[in-house]
């Protein structure tokens, strides 16, 4: 198995840094329901990303790769491609986080902030 360059790891470690404080930030953040009331209730606000995209956001920053090494030295075989296709939800999140960063700086732009 060949050897993770360590710019990718400091990398890899930034993005599920970031992803993790934007998990923290989201059960904060308040949304508004169907009836167009404001739901502000961290409980509330937690039962409802867990219903919703929190399995999708732990799958992303869970360490597949601690896992992936423990089994390929385990067995000699590798999961490589299974692995993979795992960690797109990491992919998506990342999409999600620009989105935010992106919505919050017109937002700021536009004085709503």
């Amino acid at each position: 198995m060949t050897e993770v360059p360590i710019a990718w790891k400091i990398w890899d470690w930034i993005v599920d840094t970031v992803i993790v404080i934007d998990i923290i930030l989201t059960v904060f953040t308040a949304y508004k329901d169907q009836d167009d009331k404001v739901i502000d209730s961290p409980c509330i606000i937690f039962k409802q990303y867990l219903k919703s995209w929190l399995l999708l956001d732990i799958l992303a920053v869970f360490p597949f790769e601690l896992v992936m090494n423990t089994k390929q030295e385990e067995s000699g075989g590798g999961y490589t491609d299974l692995f993979a296709l795992l960690r797109l939800p990491r992919l998506y999140r990342l999409i999600r986080v620009a989105r935010v960063i992106k919505m919050t700086k017109k937002a700021k732009k536009n004085k709503y902030m």
